[in-house]
């Protein structure tokens, strides 16, 4: 097989990271990847998920609010995104009354060596 054949085999990576710092209420972020749901994030943790080369549509959702991101990878490349649950407008009633709107936030981030080895959700 050449090395063109191999590249084209070979898969990308997304990188999911639940930023810890400003997290409000620590909230997990159920994740889904091409319509198909992966799980839950908790606050702190990160994943790496194996993606075929092309394009792709990542969701994110907290139950009060969910974003969507449409990216590319190709063989070989890392794709990172860091979520975060925040405060936003009416995030007072949670202070109040234990529940109230939690807002999202999505960012594309610099791929991490995964040397640095993910903690796993």
């Amino acid at each position: 097989m050449s090395s063109d054949a191999t590249a084209t085999t070979s898969k990308g990576e997304l990188r999911l990271t639940h930023k810890d710092e400003g997290n409000h209420l620590a909230r997990g972020i159920k994740i889904a990847l091409d319509g198909k749901e992966l799980g839950l994030i908790k606050s702190g943790k990160s994943v790496v998920i194996d993606v075929d080369p092309g394009q792709h549509e990542l969701r994110v959702d907290n139950t009060f609010h969910a974003r969507t991101e449409k990216f590319e990878v190709r063989a070989g490349e890392q794709v990172h995104y860091r979520i975060w649950n925040k405060r936003g407008f009416g995030s007072w009633l949670v202070d109040m009354l234990g529940a109230g709107p939690t807002y999202l936030s999505i960012e594309r981030a610099e791929p991490v060596p995964l040397a640095s080895g993910p903690s796993q959700t």
